[in-house]
């Protein structure tokens, strides 16, 4: 019950070697949410970035300096500009600095500089329609279009001029949760959070003749 609660209280830190908690760093906890207590969770350079679809206690993309583990870490503040505090998934291109955020109204992306990793500036947003779930390496971000029924690959080397690269409506296709590609970048899975729809692998080497190479179907359906 200590650990469910410490979990909707915000963000705990556990050392797996003792299995102890090292902090547990308060969110968001606003009935905005709802029964969805949703973070999403990454990491770049020894800072931790939390997303919330919550409003309240640290709302915005959290930022927490994790360079005292395992002893500690510590809160720096939140990045929640006007308009656009919540999110549901983010995504941190490492190669290149920059975390992209799914907008809070699920309407597109945003490109968010992290030039200096403790204050994040705010770059441009991207218009998608419908968005879920991102994926973003190397100036790419991939996007999982959610009630599109569809998902999308875009160039954000210029990040002031976003280049869409495909675009892919999946047939008879439930909501497209999220994209995520293999290693080598050739190949993209997608899953579909719809009952009896399939988990898809595509071969994306051919931007402009992307090709549904295979699909995977739980006997839970």
């Amino acid at each position: 019950a200590n650990i469910y609660r410490s979990w909707l209280d915000g963000v705990a830190f556990v050392n797996t070697s003792t299995w102890t908690v090292v902090k547990v760093v308060p969110g968001p906890q606003g009935s905005i949410c709802g029964g969805a207590y949703w973070r999403d969770i990454k990491t770049y350079q020894h800072y931790c970035y939390v997303s919330s679809e919550c409003t309240g206690t640290n709302q915005g993309i959290m930022i927490i300096d994790l360079q005292y583990l395992p002893d500690s870490v510590h809160y720096i503040k939140s990045f929640a500009p006007a308009g656009d505090i919540r999110s549901h998934n983010i995504s941190i291109d490492t190669v290149k600095g920059f975390l992209y955020a799914v907008k809070q109204n699920y309407s597109g992306f945003r490109a968010i500089s992290l030039a200096s990793p403790a204050n994040p500036v705010e770059v441009f947003t991207t218009v998608t329609g419908d968005l879920h779930d991102i994926f973003a390496h190397n100036d790419t971000v991939y996007a999982a279009e959610g009630n599109n029924h569809a998902f999308s690959i875009w160039n954000l080397a210029i990040k002031t001029s976003p280049q869409q690269l495909a675009r892919i409506v999946i047939p008879a296709g439930g909501y497209v949760h999220n994209i995520w590609p293999t290693m080598d970048k050739r190949y993209v899975a997608t899953t579909e959070e719809t009952s009896f729809k399939t988990v898809k692998f595509w071969d994306i080497q051919n931007l402009a003749n992307i090709q549904l190479k295979s699909q995977f179907l739980a006997p839970s359906n």
